[in-house]
């Protein structure tokens, strides 16, 4: 079985003027983790309310497992959808242990297979041992821990999380992250989470959908995104970018510091057609040249790596990452190599 286990067929939701999210359409499919990354305010924890059915779109649909939940006569309540949610502030009760926020929504069995599924859930997400705690008394990751143990305990189809690690420090994140996926991925737990930190969806999810005011810019996996993106705001969420001035000649892209290979997602260049091409940090190697048309600006020092800020002869700068034990002091002449066999992404100048 491949068929979706959550559709949505170009929803929209407004709260009083412009739509906050407009005619948006995707697919979760069986055991995937599907990452919305996008600034605040680029509508995609409202996309999950919509899903979760907190919410009801003015236009489109939204269907699980194949039944349709939301549409223009259709809503389905919340928990009567099968899909669970976990909050960013967790919501758990602070008067229940953890063996009571886990067994919560369990009030449909009977005693003997609550306990058989709390113990399975307990030992699911870790949490042997804390069953009489009460979240004051656990760390942010236990109580991360505990949500997800409580959302998934009736067996969902599908689990929604908002901004998982947004309240964890940048060390227990990465943690969480691994064991979080680990959770979802060894028991094939089809998952959306919303983020705006694009290292946290690259690190967990199959497929990342990139919102802007509403609307879904593009929705591939991690390496696409990064490598291929469809716009330059898509390439500024998937990473650190810059954009140099090119011109397309014997197609080849002719720019300040040299000719490029070039490529382009949207169709054959054009002849002397004017560009922007979509530059890494890890594009080009700036290396010292006691003519060399660049000069070193600004020097960070980052311990594994050092990046380098690099002005161009026009003045236009870009970043250079750099091996951390050969650093190059503010002032230094370089010449900038292009890394073998890369090819530049082009970008119409209508575009940036």
């Amino acid at each position: 079985m491949n068929d979706p286990v959550i559709e949505c067929r170009r929803i929209t939701k407004r709260y009083g003027g412009g739509p906050v999210v407009d005619d948006v359409s995707f697919v979760l499919r069986p055991s995937e983790i599907l990452a919305l990354l996008g600034p605040s305010g680029s509508g995609k924890t409202t996309v999950l309310r919509l899903v979760a059915g907190f919410e009801s779109p003015e236009e489109g649909e939204v269907s699980v497992l194949g039944r349709l939940v939301s549409g223009p006569s259709v809503h389905v309540p919340p928990d009567r959808r099968h899909v669970g949610m976990v909050f960013q502030e967790y919501a758990l009760f602070p008067h229940k242990t953890v063996a009571e926020n886990v067994t919560f929504g369990l009030h449909r069995i009977g005693p003997r297979e609550r306990e058989r599924r709390m113990a399975e859930v307990i030992s699911l997400a870790r949490l042997d041992g804390l069953e009489g705690r009460y979240p004051h008394e656990l760390s942010g990751g236990q109580q991360q821990r505990v949500a997800l143990a409580r959302t998934i305990a009736p067996r969902p189809v599908a689990v929604l999380l908002d901004e998982p690690f947004s309240n964890l420090d940048v060390g227990m994140r990465r943690r969480m992250r691994r064991e979080l996926a680990g959770i979802l991925r060894g028991n094939g737990i089809a998952a959306i989470f919303v983020t705006h930190d694009r290292e946290e969806a690259f690190a967990i999810a199959d497929r990342i959908g990139v919102m802007r005011d509403g609307r879904l810019e593009q929705m591939d996996t991690p390496q696409v995104i990064y490598n291929a993106p469809a716009a330059p705001f898509v390439a500024r969420m998937a990473g650190t970018s810059d954009f140099i001035d090119a011109e397309v000649r014997g197609g080849l892209a002719v720019t300040e510091v040299g000719k490029l290979p070039v490529t382009s997602g949207n169709g054959a260049l054009s002849e002397g057609e004017r560009v922007k091409l979509l530059v890494r940090p890890d594009d080009f190697e700036a290396l010292p040249h006691e003519k060399g048309p660049s000069v070193v600006r600004v020097q960070e020092f980052l311990g594994d790596t050092t990046v380098l800020e690099v002005e161009m002869p026009s003045g236009a700068t870009l970043l250079c990452r750099q091996r951390s034990y050969w650093p190059l002091a503010p002032g230094t002449r370089v010449a900038l190599v292009p890394e073998t066999d890369k090819q530049f992404l082009a970008f119409s100048e209508s575009q940036t």
